[in-house]
């Protein structure tokens, strides 16, 4: 049994957002108690430099993890003559992890606080519309006016325990699991809809005539064990007779390369909804799928059903075990954008629950029992997870999302916080074009195993 008792030393604050005209933004709040102290330099300099633990931005099952430094700089003046350095005392930003290597920030404000009562003691910080590359971080700065106050205030202030008040504002589509995915339903769809009634006139074709037309099919016994090896065969085969096809496009898109890629993108979206997923009877099917089409490499097909899985998670229909299962599955494939989305579903009802440890511990023992299920099943996925490490990792997810809320100011969203990630829809403007899975495999993720289909 994992022993690991969450921490409690940092009460979650949620509140709601405020109303506003626009949809568009939603702004974080992180409150840094920190005591300002200074650090001796290999030359016996005392500087200033202290540094926040990491907090996370989470919403609709996406995170973006950041911390903040406060630092001692000397800039030196570019005068002709001679003059002392200057010392300046700059708050920074900085973007650590994140589906996206480069992010924007709409905007970025902060305040200073008396620990104890509240009282405003500075502000005026202010960042705005800047790009956050991985690792990289950005100078909330002032007004060159208030630089030297800012400055002046912090030294008087070494010593005493301080309070910064940091807002965030980011674009909702940052927040959509969906967007880190190749949709060419919004970057091309009139071509996406022509490619697609193409790619159905296809496989219609070769259900038909049972694959003659494709050469190398003859050589592979149509078996359960040779399932996915045909349908590598067909997949790449249709994608390329939909683009000899569909070649009369390719000048409208650009360049063939994109061409290819609407395609290859488009045809993965069919096959999977229309043939692959027709064969699924319950819920150990779907590690199966995701087995067969990683070991068969084919990376297209693996992103749409990724991508189908995440808009599964965040559904209402999905219940908690389901949530559970991909979160296994993810792990053991390397799922990345899957395994976060279930990671934030899980933390949502952490930090949502009246006691967040009772609830973490039951998440935890949840998690132990169904990888041994799982094994005891036979699914062969399980052995590679280790059970430990996740729960580690939703543990310091737990913390760094428990350290943040839904600014009252700027935020423009009317849910809380806590139900975040069970409001998928809340981050675009309209439900994802996604063939849904059949609710069987929600409703009933214990079924017995049954002989699978063939899905070829």
């Amino acid at each position: 049994m994992h022993k690991t008792v969450m921490s409690l030393d940092e009460p979650l604050h949620v509140v709601s957002p405020s109303s506003s005209t626009s949809d568009e933004h939603i702004c974080f709040q992180y409150q840094w108690h920190m005591r300002i102290c200074t650090r001796l330099l290999e030359n016996s300099e005392a500087v200033i430099l202290v540094v926040s633990r990491p907090f996370a931005t989470l919403y609709n099952g996406v995170q973006f993890s950041w911390t903040l430094r406060l630092a001692d700089e000397f800039v030196a003046t570019a005068a002709a003559d001679p003059i002392p350095s200057v010392r300046r005392i700059f708050l920074y930003l900085y973007y650590k992890e994140g589906p996206s290597r480069d992010i924007v920030v709409e905007s970025v404000d902060a305040s200073v606080v008396e620990s104890n009562t509240g009282d405003l003691l500075f502000s005026g910080l202010h960042l705005s519309g800047k790009e956050f590359t991985l690792g990289s971080g950005w100078p909330i700065s002032l007004d060159k006016s208030k630089q030297d106050e800012f400055t002046q205030f912090i030294y008087k202030n070494i010593n005493k325990n301080l309070d910064f008040i940091v807002d965030i504002k980011l674009n909702t589509k940052m927040f959509d699991p969906l967007t880190y995915f190749c949709d060419v339903d919004s970057s091309s769809p009139s071509h996406a809809s022509l490619v697609k009634e193409v790619c159905r006139a296809y496989i219609k074709e070769t259900e038909a005539n049972g694959g003659e037309d494709i050469e190398d099919l003859k050589y592979i016994e149509d078996t359960k064990e040779n399932e996915h090896d045909i349908h590598r065969l067909k997949f790449f085969h249709g994608v390329k007779q939909v683009t000899d096809r569909c070649r009369g496009l390719a000048h409208k898109v650009g360049s063939y390369d994109d061409f290819r890629k609407i395609v290859e993108s488009a045809f993965a979206q069919v096959y999977l909804s229309d043939v692959m997923l027709q064969g699924l009877e319950n819920v150990e099917d779907i590690s199966g799928l995701v087995e067969g089409i990683t070991f068969s490499h084919i990376p297209s097909l693996r992103k749409e059903l990724e991508k189908l899985l995440c808009a599964e998670v965040m559904s209402e229909n999905a219940n908690n075990e389901f949530t559970r299962r991909m979160l296994i599955l993810a792990d053991s494939y390397s799922m990345e954008m899957l395994k976060m989305v279930a990671k934030g579903v899980l933390v949502d009802q952490i930090i949502a629950n009246s006691n967040p440890p009772k609830e973490f511990v039951k998440i935890t023992q949840s998690l132990e029992q169904l990888a041994t299920e799982l094994d005891k099943e036979g699914d062969g996925y399980s052995s590679n997870v280790s059970v430990d490490v996740i729960v580690e990792e939703l543990q310091e997810m737990t913390k760094r999302v428990r350290r943040v809320s839904l600014s009252t100011t700027q935020s423009s969203l009317q849910s809380s916080h806590s139900s975040s990630s069970n409001s998928p829809n809340s981050a675009h403007d309209s439900p994802p074009t996604l063939p849904p899975l059949p609710d069987r495999l929600l409703d009933s993720p214990r079924l017995p195993r049954n002989k699978r289909n063939s899905l070829a």
